[in-house]
């Protein structure tokens, strides 16, 4: 991927983050507002003016498409966000996303130095590790996706 792509594309999801937190909040909340699991040109173009995206929106749909069509799907915008939809597995909802600049990075050190200490379960309360479950995230991630989307 050249540089000017990386850029285009990593300042999109900047702009997606930012407004939203995640990439999934992003995609379910905003890019994909009816559940259809496409995104026209002409809606994306209005998301992007919507999201803050100060480059062509056009350019970028074209970029982000892994085939050529009139609309962009969830694996076109990212390939975990599909996934995570695919399962039905909304967790990441909850995690705010790290800069995809540290993904660019030869070593691990700059993830690691943003990245959140997450508490251990001895310094927790019995509350808080019941939030910390499996399915009381999924439930707290549909949750959020359904008033977002509202």
């Amino acid at each position: 991927m050249d540089t000017d792509t990386c850029n285009a594309i990593m300042s999109f999801r900047h702009c997606c983050i930012e407004k939203f937190g995640s990439l999934l909040e992003a995609w379910l909340c905003c890019l994909d507002k009816n559940q259809s699991g496409r995104v026209e040109m002409h809606e994306f173009n209005g998301q992007c003016k919507y999201l803050g995206y100060k480059g062509d929106p056009t350019k970028l749909f074209r970029l982000l498409q892994l085939e050529t069509r009139s609309y962009i799907t969830v694996d076109d915008f990212d390939g975990r966000v599909a996934d995570a939809i695919r399962h039905d597995d909304y967790r990441s909802l909850l995690e705010p996303q790290r800069d995809m600049s540290d993904e660019l990075m030869s070593d691990g050190a700059a993830s690691e130095a943003k990245s959140s200490p997450r508490r251990g379960p001895l310094d927790m309360s019995f509350d808080e590790r019941q939030d910390e479950t499996f399915r009381r995230q999924i439930k707290k991630a549909k949750k959020l996706a359904k008033e977002k989307s509202t």
